[in-house]
């Protein structure tokens, strides 16, 4: 158990320049709602935006008394009554294409290195199996393409 009171992966668009996604599970307590993240610029959330890389953890300890650097994030947090978030980025072919979000209910003093690890662990999984589909949608589409220049090869000559 993580103790976290929601989990949110988050798909950002093709540019990876803002959330176009939002899948979320949360506890029957929870107060919040991370799926009102969905449109969201990631210019405007400045501190996820300079620090994502592929598998980095970053972590939002307190909502309400931020981090230096944090403070736009933060803020953006403490509107969605999220105290407290862990996350990890992931990216799929060099592209940055998501986090996966540890949401908590209240602000947290430390973070647990087996919450760290097993987050590190999801993410990783996590953009391999989305990159996996990616590469199978990528090749049925250059099938097909292949089916239809073989059927069409010779309608040139003979026109």
């Amino acid at each position: 158990a993580t103790g976290c009171d929601g989990v949110a992966v988050l798909r950002f668009d093709r540019a990876g320049a803002a959330i176009e996604s939002v899948l979320t599970a949360t506890t029957a307590h929870a107060i919040f709602n991370p799926e009102v993240l969905t449109g969201t610029a990631l210019a405007d959330l400045p501190w996820l935006d300079r620090r994502f890389a592929h598998l980095r953890l970053l972590g939002l300890a307190d909502s309400a008394a931020p981090a230096a650097g944090q403070e736009v994030d933060a803020a953006r947090f403490a509107a969605l009554r999220i105290p407290a978030v862990l996350l990890v980025g992931f990216a799929i072919r060099g592209q940055r294409a998501g986090a996966l979000l540890l949401c908590y209910g209240h602000p947290q003093r430390s973070w647990s290195a087996d919450h760290q690890l097993l987050l590190k662990l999801c993410g990783a999984s996590l953009a391999s199996g989305l990159e996996r589909l990616q590469v199978d949608t990528d090749l049925r589409r250059r099938g097909e393409f292949d089916v239809l220049l073989e059927r069409t090869v010779n309608d040139g000559v003979w026109d």
